[in-house]
């Protein structure tokens, strides 16, 4: 239904379900327009979709009907969005999607759709919810004043996060901006992992800016070159290490790759499965894969970027899981699956990072490194 929600018989369908006075049905029109590209709204759904919105409200009929509203653009509930993103009683969830689901979510980020913002960045929150984020801003112009709130939070982009630093970053008026700007990204622990190239060509006009970004880029440059003995002094002791700990390691909060990767039954689907690990890779090649995972990408799994035409649809940053004739099995960060319809398609562009984070050696002691390696060469 989907696929064709805007002919006339189904927007007659969805009306017919959005005046019954049957609960589940609004519902179900609702769960229906969400999964749609394209609806027409129409004037006898506004009571549904009102009754949905208001306080008290159910939280997944409130969701279902945001989310809806997110594709049948209309102004009318403006206000009332604009009260929930306000409100901090209310998940930070439904409060990012309600900022989504406004006229022109790009241009109405006032102080309380900022702030809750700058918040989800700082409080470190989930991939999703920070992907959320930084695609609103990328899409916005924001004021000095809102730079140079976001640049304190630069430093703790993770790799895939750096390749937004220059949408946020459109125009750098000022040479005080540039020079934050600079600081904060030679802070970060992967500065490499930035698309250098368009910074540096945003920095043209700042060359004080400019200078000291290229020396702090070759400092780093210089780093890497030593990491070669730094990962053959990690093999050597490999013999000695406790696979049992580094099972722990794998499943734990700490080290985070159950999220992502699956041994046997157990773990996510966004990486490779590791149940045979042991018996293709030796240790050099896993604490390589671990430390520098974006210069031993896995077939089948590179990182896309697909934009959609529309540019009131987020930018979406994952994996191709397969191609169809309804559209791209799109993989996000959280591992969830989407499909997206071919002409909502604007272009995709690989993205040279993996998904996996890089700086995992600054999160994890030698000996728990050692010990991770140690377990996965034992799957087999």
């Amino acid at each position: 239904m989907p696929r064709f929600s805007d002919s006339p018989p189904t927007l007659d369908y969805f009306t017919a379900l959005l005046t019954s006075e049957v609960p589940e049905r609004p519902l179900l029109a609702m769960e229906l327009i969400a999964l749609s590209s394209k609806v027409s709204f129409n004037d006898d759904w506004s009571p549904a979709f009102e009754a949905a919105l208001l306080p008290g409200t159910d939280e997944n009929r409130r969701f279902a009907a945001i989310e809806a509203l997110q594709v049948a653009r209309t102004n009318r509930f403006n206000t009332i969005l604009q009260s929930l993103i306000a409100d901090e009683s209310v998940s930070e969830l439904t409060r990012l999607e309600a900022i989504e689901a406004l006229t022109n979510p790009a241009d109405n980020l006032d102080s309380p759709a900022f702030e809750l913002m700058l918040k989800i960045l700082r409080d470190n929150a989930s991939a999703e919810l920070r992907s959320a984020v930084l695609s609103l801003l990328s899409r916005a112009s924001l004021s000095v004043e809102q730079l140079e709130s976001l640049i304190p939070l630069v430093e703790s982009f993770g790799p895939l996060e750096w390749l937004r630093v220059p949408d946020l970053f459109q125009e750098i008026e000022n040479a005080e901006l540039a020079d934050k700007l600079v600081s904060a990204v030679l802070l970060s622990p992967s500065p490499l992992s930035l698309d250098t190239v368009a910074l540096k060509k945003k920095l043209s006009s700042h060359q004080s800016a400019l200078k000291t970004l290229e020396s702090g880029l070759m400092t780093f440059e210089k780093i890497g070159e030593e990491r070669a003995a730094r990962i053959d002094a990690l093999a050597e002791n490999i013999a000695g290490a406790d696979p049992a700990k580094g099972e722990n390691v794998f499943n734990s909060g700490k080290g985070a790759c159950v999220a992502c990767h699956r041994i046997g039954t157990t773990g996510g689907q966004i990486g490779p499965d590791l149940s045979t690990i042991g018996a293709i890779r030796n240790a050099r090649d896993i604490l390589e894969s671990i430390l520098h995972p974006s210069e031993s990408i896995a077939r089948d799994f590179d990182t896309f970027e697909i934009k959609r035409k529309s540019p009131d649809q987020p930018t979406l940053t994952g994996l191709i899981a397969s191609q169809g004739t309804e559209g791209l099995e799109f993989v996000g960060l959280t591992g969830d699956r989407k499909i997206i319809p071919h002409e909502e398609v604007a272009s995709i562009k690989r993205i040279p990072v993996s998904l996996m984070p890089a700086g995992l050696d600054q999160t994890l002691s030698p000996e728990e490194l050692q010990n991770l390696v140690a377990y996965l060469l034992q799957l087999r």
